[in-house]
């Protein structure tokens, strides 16, 4: 159990930091890029193949959990393409039917990045003995957790799930209703040790995107 929830705690703390570190980081790749291209299409188009395998990722596990869950998939589109002045990353269309599996399809992205995490770590794919195969993954690491992260157009319907929480919790207050669960040893070790090896990817995807910060503002200092 303790180390179950030492590895959650270290979850919750380092999965904000992550979100805030890798929403810095493109305000300054942009900066950087703006720095040799003056056109804001061409920086944004940049953008969006540099990040095109994150963007792969995070569109299939918005239509793979879509057609799970028994929704109809319209349009899929992982190229990136301009819509009224704004660049779309990629994006997929879906028939909207309750609000529950358009929050698991929302968030469904976050869950498809923690899975590359793991699936790197199970094979031991990152750090390799190999230069080519470390740079490759370190740069699909540096892609998919940046785009990990629902927009807020994908998480819309989450805004639902607050006062449903809100009554159910008021509910176990008054009636005070206690609800006990046991959860076998086994699986608790499991999980952590999933949580301990996704941690590690995350902490990397932390440092990759830390790194790039520095050597972005760096070059913008000594280039004035």
């Amino acid at each position: 159990m303790d180390s179950f929830l030492f590895a959650f705690f270290l979850f919750i703390i380092a999965i904000p930091i992550l979100y805030a570190v890798s929403r810095y980081m493109l305000t300054e790749l942009f900066l950087f890029l703006h720095l040799f291209i003056r056109r804001r299409d061409l920086i944004f188009s940049t953008i969006a193949v540099i990040f095109l395998p994150g963007t792969i990722l995070h569109e299939l596990s918005h239509y793979l959990t879509a057609t799970i869950l028994f929704l109809q998939v319209g349009e899929v589109h992982i190229m990136p393409s301009w819509k009224e002045n704004h660049l779309q990353l990629g994006r997929v269309t879906y028939r909207k039917a309750d609000v529950v599996r358009s929050i698991i399809v929302g968030v469904a992205p976050f869950f498809g990045a923690l899975f590359f995490f793991w699936f790197v770590g199970a094979f031991h794919l990152f750090p390799s003995v190999h230069i080519a195969i470390t740079l490759f993954f370190g740069y699909l690491l540096f892609s998919v957790s940046a785009n990990m992260f629902s927009s807020k157009q994908d998480l819309i319907d989450l805004i639902y799930v607050i006062p449903i929480c809100l009554i159910a919790g008021a509910v176990f207050y008054i009636t005070n209703v206690k609800i006990f669960v046991s959860i076998p040893d086994a699986w608790l070790q499991n999980t952590a040790d999933l949580l301990q090896r996704v941690n590690i990817y995350i902490t990397i995807s932390i440092a990759i995107h830390t790194v790039l910060i520095m050597v972005f503002k760096s070059f913008k200092i000594f280039r004035r």
